[in-house]
């Protein structure tokens, strides 16, 4: 299957190994989750085979992005998930203990 990496710079673009697809939001704003998720969608769309999905820094995706948003976000990822048969990776940089207890649970 295939691999994308979304992220808001393009500074890891040259760190992933050539197969993977590396999607730079700088061009697209993602204003709230649901626009991310839109994105995505979009991607799927594009290529069946995809077998994993990598946000990495998700509150730099998204501009917009409170705990409530963050709960529904991971949410239809997991929708999105079974679905489509995708794997998502988020990254972030947050204080564990700021996370809603839906998200800790999450947490690898």
């Amino acid at each position: 299957g295939h691999v994308v990496y979304i992220d808001d710079d393009n500074r890891h673009i040259y760190d992933l190994h050539y197969d993977v697809r590396f999607v730079d939001t700088t061009d697209y704003p993602l204003s709230n989750y649901r626009e991310l998720v839109g994105f995505i969608y979009g991607i799927l769309s594009q290529d069946g085979d995809i077998e994993k999905i990598y946000l990495d820094g998700i509150y730099n995706l998204v501009k917009t992005l409170e705990n409530e948003d963050l709960i529904k976000l991971t949410n239809k990822l997991k929708s999105m998930s079974e679905k489509y048969s995708v794997e998502f990776i988020i990254a972030a940089t947050a204080d564990k203990d700021a996370l809603p207890d839906d998200i800790k649970e999450l947490l690898i």
